[in-house]
């Protein structure tokens, strides 16, 4: 809990007795202290520090009085601060704004009191009521450093949205952000991103970044409720059959976009696989690769088919199973060469566009053109795995190597399994079957009543359903297997 009492600031007269000094109330609040300035001028020689009472003065009862109730007043708005567990929450600025208005206090200047001061964190990154603040938090907690890279390029995007107003992140509070604000932003991002999907990245980073800090109890402000973040649906980037063919058979001039090309076709054997994936394949182990997928964080398992055997053994690696990553320190520095590269080979084979994503939207849409399940088609490309059913069925990945060699055989040899499944698992009818008479049982007789239903219990007794006894079922045994009864055995005559 806070604590308070009288000081009697004589800094602004550089310790002169003989001049009045402001008596003021100290209250000491999280290793710091708030100055609460009083309407009392005293020279030192009228103030008591030790008992905190004015002394030798004229009117020194009645200012004891004044200060006293002032004292109590303070303690008692404490004391309610602390009980409704508001206290620890305040900052010793808030804290001091409050007491402030409660006493009926003005505002002290800036200069020459401590209590007023700025803050010195605040508009700064230490800035713990800032946006700025915890989206730095935010970004230190992600783990893939694309996703961190993606959130700073957020940040960036609103550092120069609030240049405009002569301000930064730091500088931004979470109260400030409404429908009106978010408006504002979104006008701002269409100038570079007329695309709706080019501006949603953005506005879902900063919307994450807010239920962080209502997580955090450092706002309840939440203006996403009246904003809607607007979404395009995204366009089938996918190549037909005689496209994909196309691809696979064609010869490029230069060794390096022959590379390049052969990088998107192992991505498509591989069932769409991401680039930054192939680079930091790792090794084959029985027929299979095995890797964490890394954007999902999921494992995955592919079998190795020939054609796909050839491409790896064409470019062993010596960090990795394929050689991208030999003379690159990231990935990404790969990739763009790559992306380049794909372009250009994309008006050589007079393609709509060529990027790294047509393989994968192409391998599902051919599974999908061959029969091939939807489950099956989700396996293969990773997705589901988190529903309440998934916990009990373990999907057999069989189905995906079989689908896989479908798309393979189809795609390069122009074998299809559909007609031949067809033939094959092609039956003739079975005659149908005459139906059989109903058996019927005859009902046990109840010496109280006349008819009576049959119940286990009867059978336990030793009654078969018929009314005979286990004996006599035997015997009509014995007899229909040519064995003679009792009553039909020769007697013993001597």
């Amino acid at each position: 809990m806070a604590n308070c009492k009288f000081f009697l600031d004589t800094r602004c007269n550089n310790n002169d007795v003989t001049k009045p000094a402001v008596l003021k109330i100290a209250v000491f609040h999280k290793k710091s202290k708030v100055l609460l300035s009083l309407d009392v001028r005293l020279l030192p020689s009228q103030w008591d520090k030790e008992k905190g009472q004015v002394i030798n003065h004229p009117q020194a009862h009645l200012l004891n009085i004044s200060l006293d109730k002032k004292l109590n007043q303070v303690r008692e708005a404490l004391i309610l601060l602390d009980f409704s567990t508001e206290l620890s929450k305040l900052t010793t600025p808030e804290l001091g704004a409050l007491l402030r208005d409660k006493l009926g206090l003005e505002a002290p200047a800036l200069r020459g009191v401590r209590g007023a001061k700025k803050d010195k964190k605040e508009g700064t990154p230490d800035d713990p009521k800032s946006v700025g603040y915890w989206y730095d938090r935010y970004m230190s907690h992600c783990v893939a450093p694309r996703t961190a890279q993606i959130y700073k390029c957020t940040k960036n995007r609103i550092n120069a949205f609030l240049a405009r107003q002569d301000k930064d992140i730091y500088k931004l509070r979470f109260e400030d952000i409404n429908k009106e604000w978010l408006l504002s932003f979104n006008d701002f991002l269409a100038e570079h991103a007329p695309k709706a999907n080019g501006r949603a990245p953005h506005m879902r980073n900063l919307r994450t970044v807010n239920n962080y800090a209502i997580d955090n109890e450092v706002t309840t402000n939440y203006p996403f409720r009246r904003f809607s973040i607007k979404r395009e649906k995204t366009k089938h980037r996918d190549f037909t059959v005689e496209q994909l063919r196309r691809i696979f058979c064609y010869e490029c001039e230069s060794e390096a976009d022959q590379r390049y090309l052969d990088c998107f076709k192992i991505s498509f054997l591989l069932l769409g696989a991401n680039i930054i994936d192939v680079c930091h394949l790792d090794k084959i182990e029985n027929g299979y690769i095995h890797y964490i997928r890394s954007k999902t964080k999921k494992p995955y398992t592919i079998k190795i088919e020939p054609e796909t055997q050839a491409l790896i053994d064409k470019y062993r690696g010596e960090k990795f199973l394929l050689n991208y990553m030999d003379n690159c320190q990231h990935y990404r520095s790969y990739y763009g060469h790559m992306y380049k590269a794909l372009k250009r080979l994309s008006k050589e084979l007079h393609l709509p566009d060529l990027t790294s994503y047509w393989a994968r939207h192409s391998w599902g849409t051919i599974a999908g053109m061959l029969d091939i399940p939807w489950q099956t088609i989700r396996g293969g490309l990773g997705h589901g795995g988190d529903t309440v059913t998934d916990v009990y069925v373990r999907f057999d990945r069989t189905k995906v190597d079989v689908a896989q060699r479908r798309i393979l055989d189809f795609l390069l040899y122009g074998i299809d399994y559909r007609n031949a499944h067809m033939v094959a698992t092609t039956k003739p009818e079975p005659a149908p079957k005459e139906p059989e008479e109903p058996v019927k049982v005859d009902i046990i007789k109840h010496p109280k009543h006349k008819k009576r239903r049959p119940r286990i219990g009867d059978y336990l007794k030793g009654k078969s359903l018929n009314g005979d006894t286990p004996e006599d079922n035997s015997s009509e045994d014995d007899t229909a297997n040519g064995n003679p009864s009792n009553d039909e055995s020769p007697k013993n005559e001597g």
